[in-house]
């Protein structure tokens, strides 16, 4: 008797299993194939955007997910947060948001990159933030309140390190109002 004869079940568990996969995995490679579509013609609409020189109002963020931005002003160079728990390459670090002041006097927080964080979590990496008028350039998108499972931050020592971009809390953290713009 023959390992087939002998155990008929397995044969039509394979039968199955493949007449299931097989479309599911064609299925699956399409979707692919059309995430990759809509994220081309999300990276060219953004090419395509002219550089607005304003804040835009948050009533244009509803109709696209970035507005290219190109604003001149000045970074709180002493006090800005470190976003935790961000990792490039494998690697432990934090993205270093700052407080930006608008030529009109409008506050919008500044992504300023990613830093590898020192070895032990008491200390926090030094960043020198420029004092001089600056103009910055970039993708601005409107930032949502996210869920949070507890306060985002109970220290008060400048740099300060938090787990999400909450606008109400780090606009009470810097006694002014932020716009919810990043």
């Amino acid at each position: 008797m023959s390992k087939a004869q002998r155990n008929p079940a397995f044969k039509w568990m394979l039968i199955i299993s493949a007449v299931l996969l097989v479309p599911a995995m064609i299925y699956l490679g399409f979707w692919q194939l059309d995430r990759a579509e809509q994220k081309k013609q999300l990276i060219q609409s953004w090419s395509q955007q002219t550089l607005q020189t304003q804040l835009p109002s948050l009533d244009e963020f509803t109709t696209r997910q970035y507005l290219n931005l190109k604003l001149k002003g000045y970074l709180d160079h002493q006090r800005y947060f470190m976003l935790d728990n961000r990792f490039r390459n494998g690697v432990v670090g934090y993205e270093v948001i700052a407080p930006f002041y608008t030529e009109f006097n409008e506050l919008i927080l500044v992504n300023l990159g990613w830093t590898q964080a020192p070895q032990s979590r008491d200390e926090l990496p030094v960043i020198s933030i420029p004092m001089e008028r600056l103009t910055v350039m970039g993708g601005a998108r409107q930032v949502k309140t996210a869920f949070s499972l507890g306060p985002n931050s109970i220290q008060r020592q400048w740099p300060i390190r938090i787990q999400q971009l909450d606008i109400k809390h780090l606009s009470e953290l810097l006694g002014a109002e932020l716009l919810p713009i990043e």
